[in-house]
């Protein structure tokens, strides 16, 4: 009994010591969402994504705007919360200067258009590319939210549900950068 319950102590011990030591190796950019100082921002213009219908979205043909790009599931909650405020602000902001657009990363595609019609989804919503990073990625979280700014630079990551006071007050800070 007490053998079994060494074994048992060194094992969780084990997992605290690899979870510490993962904790501490990985950066911090990975779990925080602050914003990146302009200086090291760097340009996405290879950041691009197919709409359900075939056609191509590309970020660098939404330069001069603010860029939302959210990456959501339909059996995610989270992201399921983050919708109706993403609609809210795609039309209180209109297409002129802030884009919005959902990157959709269900493994079943064809539940998606009509997921997308029930919940009057009214930013454009696309799949992304085989080569997308982000998907790629270990560290995905859903939903991830970047924004870009108006030159089609990575501003800033959000993991998690983003709120909706959060999303508008960057949006307002980027679009009041020169």
């Amino acid at each position: 009994m007490k053998d079994r319950q060494n074994k048992l102590l060194r094992l969780v011990s084990i997992i605290f010591v690899i979870l510490l030591v993962a904790y501490l190796l990985i950066p911090d950019s990975i779990w925080t969402s602050g914003f990146i100082p302009i200086e090291k921002r760097k340009g996405s213009s290879e950041l691009r994504f197919r709409h359900f219908n075939g056609d191509l979205w590309r970020l660098d043909e939404h330069v001069g705007k603010v860029v939302v790009v959210n990456y959501w599931a339909t059996w995610c909650l989270p992201c399921l919360e983050e919708i109706p405020y993403f609609n809210k602000l795609a039309r209180e902001y209109g297409n002129e200067n802030v884009q919005f657009v959902g990157v959709n990363v269900d493994n079943d595609l064809s539940v998606v258009p009509a997921f997308v019609e029930r919940y009057s989804i009214s930013y454009p919503i696309v799949i992304p590319d085989k080569d997308d990073a982000i998907v790629n990625s270990m560290f995905l979280a859903l939903p991830t939210t970047l924004i870009y700014d108006k030159q089609g630079r990575l501003a800033k990551k959000h993991v998690g549900l983003l709120p909706e006071a959060t999303l508008r007050s960057d949006i307002e800070e980027l679009l009041n950068e020169p």
